[in-house]
């Protein structure tokens, strides 16, 4: 059995999936949504179809049996938070619509469970074991594009895991 770990945001999306069994990575990526031609001329509304349409079809592509998908930081309000909800929203509910069980991991829980208590991306990066940390070096993402979200996805998905072993019930 998969089980996946999204970092989603509207300029990149890190995605890992894990093995249920092993909790090793099987598979991780990172979609990008902020250009066209060269240009950025994607509307948000444009960009949120293109980003669910690719994780939809990801997901899917690793038959994922469960998605851990991270929760809105309700501390924000702006238009970017906005665009981002509505994001979240689209994503979750297209993962209702195909069976996919999908939960949402608050920021601050994945933070807490990381490294127990409050924690900046570098940080999050940083204590992750090293094998792992090599693997999602191994994409060549840069820290602003994407190695950051794909370190953020390892924690969601790591914390979905613990979840998923330790109530029986979501099973």
């Amino acid at each position: 059995m998969n089980i996946c770990g999204i970092d989603q945001s509207l300029t990149n999306t890190g995605i890992i999936i894990f093995n249920y069994n092993t909790e090793e990575i099987v598979d991780l990526k990172v979609f990008k949504s902020t250009k066209r031609n060269g240009k950025k001329e994607f509307t948000p509304e444009e960009r949120i179809f293109a980003l669910n349409e690719s994780i939809q079809e990801y997901v899917l592509e690793h038959s994922c049996e469960f998605v851990f998908l991270e929760g809105l930081s309700l501390n924000s309000n702006s238009r970017t938070m906005r665009d981002l909800a509505g994001l979240y929203y689209v994503i979750k509910s297209s993962f209702y619509g195909n069976g996919t069980p999908c939960h949402h991991i608050p920021p601050k829980s994945v933070k807490a469970f990381a490294l127990n208590g409050n924690a900046k991306k570098d940080e999050m990066f940083d204590v992750m074991p090293e094998n792992d940390k090599e693997i999602l070096l191994e994409t060549k993402a840069k820290k602003t594009t994407g190695l950051y979200d794909l370190s953020d996805a390892y924690w969601i998905g790591k914390f979905g895991l613990n979840k998923l072993k330790n109530d029986e019930n979501l099973l």
